[in-house]
């Protein structure tokens, strides 16, 4: 037989021409053409070998264990966030409790009033702050079920009309002094510079902001 794939007729039935795939006759026929008529090709049909769907298997694993992965460490590092800012919480709340046992903190001469450069020399390395005891402004911006009743955040400063008081904060304190406050009051806070806090928003964006322990706090009128 010749080995060119091809259209040949059918060693068995007349009239039909079977397709030469070049090693053996496949299944694939079709009348045999009048003179002048115009041919037709019927491509054979391909199928894929075990081979071939194993491959295509094989791919699909690939991807489906990469985008396991990928799920797993975004889990994993939404965790650990969780974690890092229960632990800073914690220990928050571990510092304003210290606090809370010293009477001092009552006692508004302890507290200094500062100009807004000496805050930026403050929050240019709050942890080496740590510990001084100042003066500061500021409206609530967050104070609801997602911080709890012992803290809240707030933009920050040390103007007491609020112009230029734009620094977020963490503010921690005693539960009992806070309760009178909601979202939006612009308050005026005798606080203890307390480091640093890291959070995760609800808009999943990781944000580091100074914190303060708050001794005493009143409403501005």
């Amino acid at each position: 037989m010749n080995s060119q794939p091809g259209w040949y007729p059918d060693p068995q039935i007349q009239g039909l021409q079977r397709y030469w795939n070049g090693l053996q006759w496949s299944d694939a026929t079709r009348p045999t053409p009048m003179p002048g008529s115009p041919v037709v090709t019927k491509p054979e049909r391909k199928t894929s070998s075990p081979a071939q769907i194993l491959r295509s298997l094989a791919g699909i694993a690939v991807v489906v264990i990469a985008v396991a992965i990928v799920f797993n460490l975004i889990n994993d590092n939404n965790k650990t966030d969780e974690r890092q800012e229960q632990q800073q919480y914690q220990q928050a709340i571990e510092t304003r409790n210290d606090l809370q046992s010293n009477q001092t903190i009552l006692d508004p001469t302890t507290y200094k009033e500062i100009s807004s450069r000496d805050l930026e020399v403050i929050l240019k390395d709050v942890r080496a702050s740590s510990g001084q005891r100042i003066v500061l402004y500021g409206s609530i911006s967050q104070f609801d079920s997602a911080t709890g009743p012992g803290r809240f955040l707030a933009s920050i400063g040390t103007s007491s009309i609020g112009v230029g008081n734009l620094e977020s904060a963490h503010m921690v304190g005693d539960p009992a002094t806070l309760k009178p406050f909601v979202k939006g009051d612009d308050v005026k806070m005798y606080v203890v510079v307390d480091g640093e806090f890291s959070y995760t928003s609800a808009a999943d964006i990781k944000f580091t902001v100074p914190q303060f322990q708050i001794g005493m706090i009143e409403l501005v009128e």
